[in-house]
């Protein structure tokens, strides 16, 4: 029974330890959120574009490259780290796409996820 009590005991006094105080909890999870997604399409058509696509982030001295998120048209960076970005993103066939001044803010546990359509006009 002294094991049971102890395990409880440390049961109870990790979950409070989630509590910011008793009349505000605040219960984080694991998962890392990205920044920002960048969904991205051809103008006026609305087709997604797939081909060639890539892009990056950049704030001040930090570079990240853009991963590809489930569909083959989402682009998605800056996983669990606020600034404000310049998002480029280029694709076969297709103009630059650029964008500054992308901020991404945090709550106390991840941040906030800024979800963003990107319309890329085709090359001549």
């Amino acid at each position: 029974m002294n094991v049971f009590r102890a395990t409880l005991l440390l049961l109870v006094a990790a979950l409070a330890s989630c509590y910011e105080s008793p009349g505000n909890p605040i219960v984080c999870t694991d998962e890392a959120r990205p920044g920002i997604i960048l969904r991205v399409f051809e103008v006026g058509t609305m087709d997604p574009v797939t081909e060639g696509l890539e892009g990056d982030l950049v704030e001040g001295d930090y570079q990240e490259s853009l991963a590809i998120l489930g569909s083959d048209n989402v682009l998605f960076g800056a996983t669990e780290r606020p600034g404000t970005y310049t998002a480029t993103v280029r694709a076969a066939g297709y103009q630059e796409w650029q964008q500054s001044g992308i901020a991404v803010t945090a709550d106390e546990c991840h941040v906030i996820t800024r979800d963003l359509s990107v319309s890329l006009v085709p090359s001549e």
